[in-house]
């Protein structure tokens, strides 16, 4: 499970770099196996997936990831509730889901020529519970 997860990753953020300038542009969604709510806090809730997501992060860019970060309650600001907003939107829009659905989707928030940054969202689906989110922050420097 989790090397599919990163797999998906890597290649998205190999191709988010090069193709993508604008803010807001989603550079990738991809359909990961399905969870129950308890697998999927487990899991992607992890510091090992945390830590994980980083260092494929950080093999997979040009330049040095100098942020990465999960948002949590604790931190989560009116620009995140937005993305997160977005992120369901979109896949509501785009794609099919079902009791346990997980999807990672990564968002572009912006690119100039000093770095690029963005959010890692990874969304798990329940009928009981509706939609959950694990959000993580990227800064990548060149």
């Amino acid at each position: 499970m989790f090397k599919k997860l990163l797999s998906a990753l890597a290649l998205a953020s190999v191709f988010v770099f090069g193709a993508f300038a604008y803010d807001g542009t989603v550079f990738s969604c991809e359909i990961l196996d399905a969870y129950t709510s308890t697998d999927f806090d487990k899991i992607i809730g992890s510091d090992a997936f945390e830590q994980a997501l980083l260092e494929n992060l950080e093999d997979d860019v040009d330049g040095e990831v100098d942020k990465f970060f999960s948002i949590t309650m604790d931190n989560i600001d009116e620009e995140d509730m937005d993305v997160i907003d977005g992120v369901e939107q979109y896949i509501d829009d785009n794609y099919t889901y079902s009791n346990g659905s997980t999807l990672a989707t990564g968002i572009l928030r912006n690119k100039n020529r000093d770095g690029a940054d963005g959010w890692y969202v990874v969304s798990n689906y329940t009928k009981r519970n509706g939609w959950s989110h694990y959000m993580f922050y990227f800064h990548i420097a060149y």
